[in-house]
């Protein structure tokens, strides 16, 4: 959900100014019958409507592959396809895919060379309004962690075990957030599912829902590329799962220090991921698209392969 809203909200912020109408749809190809409504949502409905000057995005793997087999007909009426990859799949494109897009710099290289035909944009999920407002907290020294995820019971302890460690595998609603983020003692962490992999990317969809409602969040060490896009508002530790830098293990000590780095590193994310920002810079608009191959503003997460001329259009 966080990249959904990401690029539906970042998406309308220019809907007026660029004369297009973003629509959000949930098809269903393949659905099992117990999803009602999946004759009316299908997918094959909804690519009938799509005409010429329209852009259909695809973010998800969940049926993709009859997605993917419906671009060059797409294409072929002028739609202008892109693929938001929420893994990186090895698949050979067709060529109705005019574009990839990804939250993640670990995916270059990893998809068949397709920056070399096509634009890969950098679009990670950003800053979404949460839907409660977290009370100021921080009344004393963290004492525990928590982990929004699936238990990772084959990982080392964070911190050397200096910590204990909360799983909440089933955090996802509001209100489930809510007394969460209200809790003093907690600090929020985000560790990949292969442990002690710096390679892997920075867990952008997590990271979007906690920096959004202002979490002090400690990751395991990412991507490099990733990491530089999260500076100043992710603690990254290199050593995740042994012993935490100085600087952390102080900041997590001091309540004074660690609200002071919240309300920067929220403050921080409101800006540098702000959905319009975000497209923005990966150049996903028309006049963006005139800067060279791979520049972006200063300081901004970027966009991370040649652009090219999108319509100003999409559905």
């Amino acid at each position: 959900a966080p990249a959904r809203e990401t690029l539906a909200t970042g998406l309308r912020a220019r809907a007026d100014a660029c004369g297009y109408a973003v629509r959000e749809e949930f098809p269903w190809i393949s659905a099992p019958k117990h999803r009602t409504g999946s004759g009316k949502w299908s997918w094959p409905r909804i690519s009938a409507l799509l005409k010429a000057g329209d852009v259909a995005i695809w973010m998800g793997v969940a049926d993709r592959s009859h997605f993917m087999r419906s671009a060059p007909a797409l294409a072929a009426k002028g739609v202008y396809v892109v693929d938001y990859q929420t893994e990186p799949r090895p698949e050979k494109y067709e060529s109705g895919t005019a574009e990839v897009w990804t939250y993640t710099h670990a995916h270059v290289g990893r998809v068949l060379g397709l920056g070399k035909t096509r634009p890969l944009r950098f679009v990670p999920p950003g800053y979404v309004a949460p839907q409660f407002t977290p009370s100021p907290v921080d009344a004393g020294p963290a004492t525990k962690l928590a982990f929004p995820g699936g238990r990772r019971t084959h990982c080392p302890a964070p911190a050397g075990g200096r910590f204990t460690v909360e799983t909440h595998t089933t955090a996802w609603t509001p209100d489930a957030w809510e007394e969460l983020a209200a809790r003093p003692d907690l600090v929020f962490i985000s560790m990949h599912k292969n442990c002690r992999d710096g390679r892997q990317p920075a867990e952008a969809f997590r990271l979007s829902t906690l920096l959004s409602f202002g979490a002090l969040v400690v990751a395991e060490g990412s991507n490099a590329a990733d990491e530089a896009a999260y500076d100043g508002i992710v603690v990254f530790e290199r050593d995740f799962f042994g012993n935490w830098s100085r600087p952390t293990l102080e900041l997590l000590a001091d309540p004074v220090a660690r609200a002071a780095f919240k309300r920067k590193a929220h403050a921080l994310f409101r800006v540098r991921f702000a959905p319009e920002t975000l497209l923005a810079d990966a150049g996903a608009w028309r006049e963006e698209n005139a800067t060279a191959p791979g520049t972006t503003r200063p300081g901004a997460p970027g966009a991370i392969a040649p652009g090219a001329t999108a319509p100003n259009a999409t559905s």
